[in-house]
């Protein structure tokens, strides 16, 4: 069952390469399960360790569930390990249960946010060394922005953890997106944009979606903010509050807005692959999105239309209209800041429009 299990899911899923079908995705699920059980069902016969392993009970325990869940309380980054178990079989537990997930952030122009966003993925409850981040500059062209990169390179120790920064040529976010995922070795890939902040549950949360559902692309809900601060003051995030009532929006004419506490909750929920209704609206979600790496290969990433906007709304539209499983997260997994360069203020509605369009009308 481990072989079969490292065969069907096995490989970098980079461009180019097949999307499994069905059956396949649901065989490699199985058996990777029956391989997990009967691994952890060994205890310390793994070969990685001397040291006695569980006793019977825990290993039983452990072998009746192979969900996400259930092996997070022997893996989990803060927590004690169950007793018995040594770090070594900690560490292959790790390695063997939980998908290796890549963060790409694409960033111009914005050291500053940038290092809000990449000090988000520090505070993350996803174990570490399962998290590769890919910070992909499009061709910044701001006095000292590359100066600023090393600097937060050196601050949150890139090259101690295995990330990097990719300097690009201005390709502008639908071929940054592209090339970071090019890059990219996670099962999973997050993108996200370097004004937005990831709440400390997000890519845990949206790994246990995405192999519970075996989705091929998640979206989620989100939460408002605006000013330049640290949404929640740093890793103290804000809860998260999906509904109409809005919270403490920006600050009254000729007042300094709070940079922490000028926020407000969406009035919408996105409702996923919609078909219908996502001709008329984005339905499906925001550019901060999960995908499969196998899927996104597949259907061929973003177009890379410059000066246009709405590459999100084109790409799920695309998805959709092809068959694709996209669902929606219910809850606000990340911080939208709003800003004076934000594309929603810069890019021409009637061209991001007719690009959004493309999926429905084939030009």
């Amino acid at each position: 069952a481990a072989a079969i299990a490292a065969g069907l899911l096995g490989g970098s899923g980079r461009f180019g390469s097949g999307r499994p079908r069905a059956r396949q995705r649901r065989l490699a699920r199985a058996s990777f399960g029956l391989a997990t059980a009967g691994l952890l069902a060994q205890g310390g016969g793994l070969g990685v360790s001397s040291r006695p392993g569980p006793s019977d009970g825990q290993r039983q325990r452990l072998a009746a569930s192979t969900s996400f869940g259930v092996v997070r309380l022997l893996v989990g980054p803060t927590g004690p390990q169950v007793a018995g178990c040594s770090p070594e079989m900690d560490v292959f537990a790790r390695s063997l249960a939980l998908p290796k997930v890549t963060v790409v952030i694409t960033h111009y122009n914005r050291p500053n946010f940038l290092v809000q966003a990449v000090a988000s993925i520090t505070r993350q409850s996803y174990p570490p060394s399962m998290l590769e981040l890919l910070v992909v500059d499009d061709g910044s062209t701001a006095e000292g922005a590359r100066q600023s990169l090393r600097r937060m390179e050196l601050e949150f120790g890139f090259e101690r953890r295995g990330w990097r920064v990719m300097y690009e040529p201005n390709r502008y976010l639908g071929g940054a997106r592209n090339a970071g995922f090019a890059a990219s070795q996670g099962k999973y890939v997050l993108f996200m944009d370097d004004d937005n902040y990831a709440k400390s549950y997000e890519v845990e949360a949206l790994v246990r979606a995405a192999e519970g559902a075996n989705a091929d692309a998640l979206t989620s809900g989100l939460d408002f903010v605006t000013g330049k601060g640290e949404p929640g003051g740093g890793p103290r995030h804000l809860e998260p509050r999906m509904g109409p009532t809005p919270k403490v929006a920006a600050a009254e004419p000729g007042r300094r807005a709070d940079p922490i506490k000028s926020r407000t909750s969406p009035s919408f929920v996105f409702l996923g692959a919609s078909r219908n209704v996502g001709l008329f609206k984005n339905c499906f979600g925001d550019a901060n999105s999960f995908f499969r790496s196998s899927s996104f290969a597949e259907f061929g990433g973003y177009t890379e239309d410059r000066n246009v906007g709405y590459e999100d709304w084109e790409l799920y539209s695309k998805l959709a209209m092809a068959g694709y499983d996209l669902q929606t997260v219910p809850r606000a997994m990340y911080f939208y800041r709003f800003t004076s360069g934000s594309m929603q203020k810069t890019t021409s509605y009637r061209a991001s429009r007719r690009r959004a369009l493309r999926a429905y009308t084939h030009v």
